[in-house]
């Protein structure tokens, strides 16, 4: 698996539970957030919906924005508090900030 090239510790925490739900409000955002919903499901975290709309706290929030260049590709940025999200320039950088999500989240 490839693991982050760089990355910033900073304060926050994040808490998933089974009433964690996947933000995601765009097309390219609900096909990562799908994704995501079915290997979590897959990894023993339950059902886990997709929905539209405003984040609550425990949240994972998905949002491609192309504006975000810098970011590149493949590239994501992963903040933690009292949410989770996954923000890229592209689906492909948003796919894999979820890959990095599962791998911190591991089986329950």
């Amino acid at each position: 698996m490839p693991a982050p090239t760089d990355w910033t510790p900073g304060p926050g925490h994040y808490r998933h539970t089974r009433a964690t739900r996947r933000v995601a409000d765009g097309p390219e955002e609900r096909r990562v957030a799908g994704t995501l919903a079915d290997d979590l499901r897959a990894a023993g975290h339950g059902t886990v919906p997709v929905v539209r709309g405003g984040a609550r706290t425990g949240d994972i929030v998905i949002d491609v924005r192309p504006d975000r260049a810098s970011l590149n590709t493949e590239g994501y940025e992963l903040r933690s508090g009292a949410r989770l999200s996954v923000t890229a320039a592209t689906e492909t950088g948003a796919f894999y900030g979820t890959r990095t999500v599962l791998q911190l989240l591991g089986r329950p």
